[in-house]
């Protein structure tokens, strides 16, 4: 065990670390890495004057743990390997796929929205206000070109030379 840092500040030091321990902490909470929060407290305990130790008494020795595993990496290699349920991909996925952008712009073709001439701000526009989901150009326009190509959706370009997308109508 190491000694009390406390103890080698004056008690002015001390009580100057003490009144400004609650900013210090919000600073440090504000990071989410471990190490990370150890570095912030470390600079700005040192900022005001204290001389911190590189290992403070009140942590163990970390230098013994093993590193822990990535759960998802775990969970995704039990999904790959377990085909014995009989569930498809899709079912197992069904809660989170709602809101994917393929699948909102099929329902925006279901529902009409593309009768008209969309272009693609005005697409990400109605995701934003009618769907409550905020798309990135980049994420709708790759199904917006698989969409043109297998007949979904028609696509030309307007005066301001932007993509405008509407709905496949067989001539």
């Amino acid at each position: 065990m190491g000694t009390n840092w406390s103890l080698n500040m004056e008690t002015d030091q001390f009580d100057d670390l003490l009144k400004r321990m609650p900013k210090i902490a919000e600073v440090v909470n504000a990071f989410k890495s471990n190490e990370v929060q150890q570095s912030a407290f470390r600079v700005l305990v040192e900022a005001v004057g204290a001389e911190v130790p590189m290992q403070p008494s009140y942590t163990t020795d970390s230098s013994n743990k093993q590193p822990k595993k990535n759960p998802r990496k775990k969970a995704r290699t039990k999904k790959k390997n377990d085909s014995s349920s009989g569930e498809t991909d899709k079912s197992k996925r069904s809660g989170r796929t709602s809101l994917s952008p393929t699948n909102i712009l099929e329902q925006l073709i279901e529902e009409g929205f593309f009768d008209e001439h969309r272009t693609l701000s005005a697409i990400i526009e109605h995701c934003r206000h009618h769907k409550a989901k905020t798309f990135k150009a980049s994420v709708l326009s790759g199904p917006l070109g698989r969409f043109t190509r297998n007949n979904k959706l028609t696509r030309r370009k307007n005066n301001d030379k932007q993509y405008e997308y509407q709905k496949y109508q067989k001539a």
